[in-house]
C-alpha cells in the first residue's frame, strides 16, 4: 500500500496505525500539498456489503462535524476494490498511550481531556448524531498542545442511517460499554456519558473500573456491580468530582447527566475552587500507577489466588452462572439456502448475515427479529429472546412457494354473436403454496363484470362472470380488448377478450312483447301498462329500471338482463341486485302476485 496513490490523488507513505476493521496511513493530498490520515477498510471486510457500508456510513456521519475536538472527515472514495477516508491527520497520542506510559493522570489534566470531549459530543449530538457508542480512550487523541480529537464515529447512531453491527459482535468496547448497552437496549447520549465517565475514572485511577478474564464478565460487572472506590486509590481527587464520577456511572440512565452540556457546566463548577497541587507526582493508596503493565501482572497472581479460595469455598460456581454468557442460535430451512436477516431491538433494519443452514454463535442474550427469504417463496420472520448462554435450535422454516395466478380461462372469445349474449366464466386458479390477492386494474367500456378484490387460496380456483354491455357493441363491428387483473406481488395478468357482432345483440328478450326493452338513451324508461299488457292469472310481472339504465340484473343471485326488463315470475318474494361499472351495487326486493306488476326501481349511486 505504501508508495500507491489512491483516487489519484492521495499519496500513501506511510503506515501509523489500525483497527479492528481498518488501517490508518500517513499520506498527501497532491491537489493541495496537505498532510491527511488515510484510513483503508482491511481487505477481509470488503467482500461484504455491511462493512463496506459500515464504513461509508461512518464517513457520512463524520463529514457532517466540524468541531476543535472532533477529528474531521474530508473526503472518502473507493478504487479497484479498495474503500479508503481521507480524515484531518493529528500529530498526538491517544489517552490511552498517554494513561500506559504515565499511570494516572493529574487531576486537572484529566478534567481538561473530558471536558474537551464533552464538547465533542455536544457538538455531535447537534448535528444529528445520537450517540457515538464507542467512546474510550483509544478514540481520543492528545495533542502536542493538549487539544483533545475524539475519533471513529464508525458505529455511531444517527438520525440519517439505521445501526448496523455484526452478529455475534459488540456494539461498542466492553469495557466501556454502558449497562444499557451490555443489555442491547436502545441507546442515546446518556451512554455515552457514562462510557466518559468510564474514562475520567480510567485517567484519574490509571485503569479501568471493570477488568475480567472474558467479555461477558465484564458487562455483567456494568450492569450489577459498583467500581472500586476512587478514594481507595488515590487521596487528591476533590469529593465533588468523585461525586460527578458516581452521576455518570449511575446504573440508570435517567440517574446521570442527560446533557454533555449538564457535565460540562458542573466539571467548571468543581475547578472553580480546585488548586493545583505544586507537586506533579500523583500520590497512589496504593500500588503505583507509574507502571501499569507490573500492576496488572501483581493483580492477575491476587485475581487468580482469590478465584481458588472461591473455588473452596463454592463461590465459584455462582459467579459463573450470574454472569451473561454467550448464546448460539440454529436456523434451518426448507429449501436450504435460504438468506438468513436478523436485527436487534436497537435496530431499525435488517442485516444480511448468512444462508442456511446456519449456526450463529457468540450473539449477544437480548432480543432479536430473524428473517429468511428466498427468491420464489414467502418470507417469514419470527421473534426470538435469547438468554444466557442459550443454545437454541429453531423449528424448520418450511418455505411456502409465492401464490402465483394461472388464468385458466387463457381467453374470452364470444365468436360471432347476435341475437342473446351468453356470459362467460373467468376462471383463475392459484398455482402457488400462499395466499395471494387478485384486484381489477382496467377493462374496455363494453365489458360489463361484477368484481370486488379477493383472496385465492392455495389451489383455489375462482370464477368471475363477464358479460357483454348490448349497449355497447354495435352490430358489423369486431371488438377486441383486454382483461387486465394485478396480483398481490404486483404481477399484471391479462385476458383477451373478442367478439364480432354481425346482427342486432340483446340481453334478454320481453316475454310479453317479444321486443327488446333497450331504451334509445338515458330518459326514464315506464313500466308496461297493466291495461295494455294485463299478467296472467296464475303469474305476475316485476318491472325492472334504473337510472342510469344498462345497469345487470341478478334475482335471487342468478343473472336475469339488463335494466330496463320487465319479467313473468310466479307469485314469490324474489331478492334484487343492480349492478353497473363505477356505480355502488343496489340490493332489494320485490314481491310478485298473481295477476298483478310490481315495480323495481333503482337510482345508482357512484
Amino acid at each position: 500500500m505504501i508508495g500507491k496513490t489512491l483516487g489519484a490523488r492521495y499519496k500513501i507513505y506511510d503506515k501509523v496505525g489500525g483497527g479492528g476493521m481498518a488501517e490508518v496511513y500517513l499520506a498527501r493530498d497532491l491537489q493541495t500539498g496537505e498532510i491527511v490520515a488515510l484510513k483503508v477498510l482491511r481487505d477481509q471486510y470488503t467482500e461484504g456489503n455491511d462493512y463496506i457500508e459500515r464504513f461509508q456510513r461512518e464517513a457520512k456521519s463524520a463529514m457532517k462535524l466540524t468541531h476543535p475536538n472532533i477529528c474531521g472527515v474530508k473526503d472518502f472514495g473507493s478504487e479497484d476494490d479498495t474503500y479508503f477516508m481521507v480524515m484531518e491527520f493529528v500529530e498526538g497520542k491517544t489517552l490511552s498511550h498517554f494513561i500506559e506510559q504515565k499511570g494516572p493522570l493529574p487531576v486537572d489534566e484529566a478534567v481538561k481531556i473530558i471536558r474537551q470531549s464533552a464538547q465533542a459530543l455536544q457538538e455531535a449530538y447537534k448535528s444529528g448524531i445520537i450517540a457515538h457508542r464507542d467512546v474510550k480512550s483509544q478514540n481520543l487523541m492528545i495533542t502536542p498542545l493538549g487539544q483533545v480529537k475524539m475519533m471513529d464515529f464508525g458505529i455511531a447512531k444517527s438520525r440519517d442511517f439505521a445501526t448496523m453491527t455484526t452478529a455475534g459482535s459488540f456494539v461498542g468496547t466492553p469495557e466501556y460499554m454502558s449497562p444499557e448497552q451490555a443489555q442491547g437496549i436502545k441507546v442515546d447520549s446518556r451512554s455515552d456519558l457514562y462510557s466518559l465517565g468510564v474514562v475520567l475514572y480510567e485517567a484519574l485511577a490509571g485503569e479501568v473500573p471493570f477488568e475480567a478474564d472474558t467479555p461477558w464478565g465484564v458487562l455483567n460487572m456494568h450492569i450489577n456491580k459498583q467500581p472500586f472506590p476512587l478514594t481507595n486509590l488515590r487521596n487528591d481527587v476533590p469529593e465533588d468530582l468523585v461525586h460527578i464520577i458516581s452521576h455518570l456511572l449511575a446504573k440508570n440512565p435517567d440517574d446521570r447527566f442527560q446533557t454533555p452540556a449538564e457535565l460540562i457546566t458542573a466539571l467548571d463548577l468543581v475547578m472553580k475552587d480546585y488548586k493545583t497541587p505544586k507537586s506533579d507526582k500523583v500520590k497512589s493508596k496504593r500500588i503505583p500507577r507509574s507502571n501499569p503493565r507490573i500492576k496488572r501482572a501483581i493483580r492477575k497472581i491476587l485475581v487468580t489466588v482469590f478465584v481458588l479460595v472461591l473455588v473452596a469455598g463454592g463461590l465459584a460456581a455462582y459467579l459463573f452462572f450470574t454472569a451473561p454468557k454467550a448464546a448460539k442460535l440454529s436456523i434451518l430451512t426448507e429449501p436450504n439456502g435460504a438468506i438468513v436477516y436478523l436485527k436487534n431491538q436497537d435496530e431499525d433494519n435488517f442485516r444480511e448475515i448468512g444462508r442456511t443452514n446456519l449456526e450463529i454463535k457468540k450473539l449477544i442474550p437480548g432480543k432479536y427479529s430473524i428473517r429468511v427469504a428466498y427468491k420464489g417463496y414467502t418470507p417469514q420472520t419470527v421473534a426470538v429472546e435469547m438468554k444466557s448462554g442459550e443454545d437454541l435450535n429453531l423449528p424448520v422454516f418450511i418455505l411456502k412457494k409465492v401464490g402465483k395466478v394461472d388464468p385458466v380461462t387463457a381467453n374470452l372469445d364470444w365468436g360471432r354473436v347476435s341475437g342473446e349474449l351468453s356470459e362467460k366464466k373467468l376462471v383463475l386458479k392459484n398455482v402457488g403454496e400462499s395466499p395471494i390477492d387478485i384486484k381489477l386494474i382496467d377493462h374496455d367500456p363494453w365489458i360489463l363484470m361484477e368484481f370486488k378484490p379477493f383472496t385465492i387460496g392455495p389451489g383455489e380456483k375462482i370464477e368471475v362472470i363477464v358479460r357483454l354491455d348490448p349497449y355497447k357493441v354495435n352490430p358489423g363491428k369486431t371488438y377486441t380488448g383486454k382483461l387486465d387483473l394485478k396480483d398481490s406481488l404486483e404481477q399484471t395478468i391479462t385476458v383477451p377478450v373478442h367478439v364480432e357482432v354481425v346482427g342486432k345483440v340483446i340481453e334478454k328478450t320481453d316475454k310479453m312483447t317479444g321486443e327488446n326493452t333497450k331504451p334509445s338513451g338515458n330518459e326514464t324508461v315506464k313500466p308496461p301498462d297493466e291495461g295494455q299488457n294485463p299478467p296472467s292469472a296464475t303469474t305476475g310481472l316485476i318491472s325492472i329500471t334504473s337510472n342510469p339504465p344498462g345497469a345487470a340484473i341478478k334475482i335471487n343471485g342468478s343473472p336475469a338482463g339488463t335494466t330496463p326488463l320487465t319479467l313473468s315470475k310466479s307469485p314469490a318474494v324474489y331478492s334484487i341486485e343492480i349492478i353497473k361499472g363505477g356505480y355502488k351495487i343496489h340490493r332489494g326486493s320485490v314481491t310478485v302476485k298473481a295477476g298483478k306488476t310490481a315495480l323495481f326501481s333503482a337510482t345508482l349511486r357512484k
